[in-house]
């Protein structure tokens, strides 16, 4: 790879990094953090950069769903099919 390509893509990823940051700052950790997949963890430690992305990722997705879905017939088995789609991806 060139320099300047390392180096764009080095500012990308710093810059997204302080987007997630940022988005989460005045969360509640409630908000930022889902453990239900893994009761083994600590739950009390505070939320990592991961939790956050992840977290912002799913809001994101969820958004979507709600936007694609909007005005259609939405009987409860498509909406559960829909969130564990969701799941899923994320």
């Amino acid at each position: 790879m060139e320099k300047d390509t390392l180096n764009r893509t080095l500012t990308l990823t710093l810059w997204l990094h302080t987007l997630v940051e940022l988005w989460a700052w005045n969360k509640p950790e409630q908000e930022l953090v889902d453990r239900g997949a893994s009761p083994w963890d600590n739950t009390s430690r505070r939320p990592s950069h991961a939790d956050k992305k992840r977290a912002w990722s799913w809001q994101t997705v969820v958004a979507e769903f709600r936007t694609l879905s909007a005005g259609l017939p939405n009987p409860a088995k498509i909406q559960e099919q829909l969130w564990r789609l969701a799941q899923m991806v994320l």
